[in-house]
């Protein structure tokens, strides 16, 4: 089975990192080690009847290790790694991906891949300044975009430049409204009427 993982840019780096865990898996030191685990698993059972004789709690720890390490580590899936942002190489494959890492992965990427697409279909913004366009910069483009926002018809920037000028310095100034008050009202035409 082939689970699909949506990432917006850094999927060479995912490649690695889901490469490495296969490699860590399919390594004999892993199966060494896990079978001390399990070893020391079973000392603690045998230490924990001995002194409480309580033998449903070994029984319980070993059938439940039993069953998340044979349903989530023993099978293995192909994992394909999609990044809109970054597709040079185009979808990336991994082979042999631990059932319980490319299921999760696959799940909760798929659901952030969704809400990227539901956000900015419902919550566009101009000029393409969309999450799944422009991934993890898209916060740094849209503050570098505003600050060299430009209204474009002069008529309607002469106007907003005098009423700045001419109503909104000249209340500041004459003590008649806050700045703070300024900054942080909702309406500047009713601020500015009270403040007559």
């Amino acid at each position: 089975m082939v689970y699909e993982i949506f990432t917006y840019g850094g999927g060479d780096y995912l490649m690695e990192v889901l490469n490495a865990v296969v490699r860590v898996m399919g390594a004999n030191s892993f199966t060494t080690a896990l079978r001390i685990f399990v070893l020391f698993g079973m000392f603690s059972v045998l230490f924990d009847v001995a002194l409480n004789g309580n033998f449903s709690k070994g029984v319980r720890y070993y059938i439940s290790f039993f069953l998340i390490y044979n349903i989530l580590f023993v099978p293995k899936v192909d994992v394909l790694i999609t990044d809109p942002i970054n597709q040079i190489q185009g979808n990336r494959k991994v082979d042999n991906v631990p059932f319980g890492l490319g299921f999760v992965a696959h799940t909760v990427s798929t659901l952030g891949n969704w809400m990227a697409d539901v956000f900015g279909m419902n919550f566009a913004l101009p000029n393409d300044l969309q999450y799944n366009k422009n991934g993890i910069l898209f916060g740094s483009t849209l503050i570098k975009d505003t600050f060299n926002a430009r209204i474009p018809d002069s008529r309607t920037s002469n106007n907003f430049n005098s009423y700045i000028r001419q109503c909104i310095i000249p209340a500041i100034n004459l003590k008649r409204v806050k700045l703070e008050d300024f900054l942080k009202s909702p309406s500047i035409q009713e601020l500015l009427a009270i403040g007559k």
